[in-house]
């Protein structure tokens, strides 16, 4: 069954295929929200569109009969990875806000193996553009040379 979005008196900008009148109210319909995991590429932009004509996230998603994409968090333009994109607003708001407490999980490559001093100041947290960013873990995978993960 679809859920209503929106209520507005009939009449007043709708569409006869995208709502139903009831007493003279015209509800909304719209179906249920719609999330897509991407597997961005490196050198893809998550942006709408990019003054650069660099190749976008959002090009070659399905059309949407109302409303319009909206990535969750956003990837580095030389960076690969899952990125969501969903159809609703409030959804994103919700996993994107710090209010929210959602840990993030990131795979990270440098240089060279940190050290326990680097970890514990990384844990501890470093001030970034005048806010207070701290990790709440941090797992060393594996890695040789200049190659850690």
């Amino acid at each position: 069954m679809p859920r209503f979005a929106s209520w507005t008196p009939a009449g007043t900008g709708c569409r006869r295929r995208r709502c139903e009148r009831a007493s003279g109210i015209a509800r909304w319909l719209s179906r249920a929200p719609r999330v897509l995991v991407l597997n961005k590429a490196a050198g893809v932009i998550c942006t709408r569109s990019d003054p650069e004509g660099r190749p976008t996230v959002f090009e070659g998603l399905p059309e949407l009969a109302n409303g319009r994409w909206i990535a969750v968090g956003r990837l580095d333009f030389q960076s690969s990875g899952l990125l969501l994109i969903t159809s609703d607003g409030a959804l994103a708001n919700r996993m994107m806000h710090p209010s929210t407490g959602l840990d993030r999980e990131y795979a990270v490559r440098v240089n060279f193996k940190l050290t326990d001093a680097e970890v514990a100041a990384l844990k501890r947290g470093v001030e970034v553009e005048g806010e207070q960013l701290r990790f709440s873990d941090i797992r060393y995978y594996n890695g040789s040379a200049s190659n850690h993960w």
